[in-house]
């Protein structure tokens, strides 16, 4: 079998989606009998041999994975992960894209975004990604993790970024707390951006329903999606369907998603949001009918597991792989 090197924008262990989406690849490959190693686009050569690199991300691991695969003639592939397919890119990435012998989206709307931005020409494949397998949840939550109160727990778990749209979600729902309706909004993930971040912080800090608790372990997420009544996605743009809808959807928690066309693809229309009066009616029935967001994280169960699952990713990954090295 082949010696494959995923390239990724951030630490092999961050708390972000690039490097959990990375470890998931790998983890696959590795059951179909390839050697795996994920590497820092920052750091140097990891100094071993491999037969194929695959980059999670044009314009912040392509341009390294060019210039190693050039330096060491091996081809490599690209995978477009999302925050590269908003803006302009440019030039390293657009060379990195032309040369890689393969490209891979997420979904239908990122391989049209990523032809409009690098070529309407280019082949490209779609591999839809598969849930996280997540750990055994623990027993209790941490002390202090939660908001005030005891409301139902709305969960928004993602990197707080501008494009992610966090804020959207406590304004759209601030109204219904101030109605008095017993509700606690949980923020997990980590801070990629400062300033997103501290607008954050500023907004939620007068308000005891409404908490950000930064990154938390896979145990703690796991616990949390069994325990909250539903979890948001209000992002602006996505390469593919979020990892944290995908986990929630295997963990029978019911979701809800901004209207984007990542989203439509997954979770597809029945759990999408139009508007903020649209989530807050949303939520509203779901707390005064509790029983009905548990119906629906059981239908988006059984949909996640026919949308995608891990052994088929890993088989799609094999299959790009043996490709790329013809």
């Amino acid at each position: 079998m082949s010696k494959i090197l995923l390239v990724i924008p951030c630490a092999v262990d961050a708390p972000r989606g690039n490097a959990k989406t990375a470890n998931r690849i790998a983890k696959g490959l590795t059951s179909k009998g390839h050697t795996s190693c994920v590497a820092d686009a920052h750091k140097e050569w990891p100094g071993e041999s491999f037969d194929f690199i695959l980059a999670l991300h044009a314009a912040q691991a392509g341009p390294k994975a060019r210039t190693w695969a050039k330096e060491h003639k091996i081809p490599y592939a690209i995978l477009f992960t999302g925050t590269d397919l908003n803006g302009k890119p440019s030039a390293d990435a657009k060379s990195a894209v032309t040369a890689a012998k393969i490209l891979v989206a997420l979904g239908n709307s990122a391989r049209k975004r990523a032809r409009g931005l690098f070529g309407n020409g280019l082949q490209i494949e779609v591999l839809p990604q598969a849930p996280r397998i997540l750990p055994n949840p623990v027993r209790d939550l941490p002390d202090g993790l939660l908001p005030q109160g005891n409301g139902a727990v709305i969960l928004i778990p993602s990197g707080i970024r501008a494009v992610k749209n966090p804020r959207r979600v406590f304004e759209a729902l601030a109204p219904l707390a101030k109605k008095g309706e017993k509700l606690r909004l949980l923020f997990v993930g980590p801070e990629l951006e400062a300033e997103e971040g501290t607008r954050l912080q500023e907004l939620l800090a007068p308000h005891p329903w409404a908490h950000w608790a930064g990154p938390v372990e896979d145990e703690v997420l796991a616990k949390l999606y069994r325990t909250a009544l539903c979890v948001i996605s209000p992002s602006k743009s996505e390469g593919g369907p979020p990892n944290s809808l995908l986990e929630a959807g295997m963990a029978s928690c019911a979701v809800l998603a901004s209207d984007i066309p990542a989203h439509r693809e997954f979770p597809g229309r029945p759990w999408l949001f139009r508007s903020d009066e649209e989530l807050r009616g949303r939520i509203t029935e779901w707390l005064e009918r509790p029983m009905a967001a548990a119906s629906e994280g059981r239908s988006l169960r059984e949909y996640t597991r026919r949308f995608s699952d891990p052994q088929r990713e890993a088989a799609d990954w094999d299959r790009v792989i043996r490709l790329g090295l013809r």
